[in-house]
């Protein structure tokens, strides 16, 4: 059903700070950066930062929250969500676009959000 884990984020406060420090500190390349989203090349996986407040509108759930979130990429998402329900699994919402993707929230069994996301247009 998962392709890969895409990429993991953290949402962040100060986001001058928190670049440098996974830039500067950590010494990963920076792959693409605007006010909100920060992305750095960890090799097999992107390390991403996300301003608190930033996102769909009107959709919290997609990865606000404290620690990490891990984004897994699927081929269909509807496939991959009707596939995870009929498992137990609960969603946070439905399916929502935003930019190139079709996002989903979901939560594993201690609470932590997890996305999953596929491609599109």
């Amino acid at each position: 059903m998962f392709n890969k884990v895409d990429d993991v984020f953290f949402n962040v406060d100060d986001m001058e700070k928190s670049v440098a420090f996974y830039r500067d500190t950590l010494g990963l390349p920076v792959k693409y950066q605007s006010a909100d989203w920060v992305e750095f090349d960890a090799g097999n996986v992107t390390i991403a930062l996300r301003r608190y407040g930033s996102g769909p509108e009107g959709r919290p759930e997609l990865g606000v929250g404290e620690g990490a979130t891990i984004v897994f990429e699927v081929d269909d998402i509807e496939a991959a969500k009707s596939e995870l329900e009929g498992q137990g699994v609960k969603f946070i919402g439905g399916v929502c676009e935003y930019g190139t993707v079709k996002l989903a929230a979901i939560e594993d069994l201690n609470g932590n959000v997890l996305q999953i996301y596929q491609h599109h247009g």
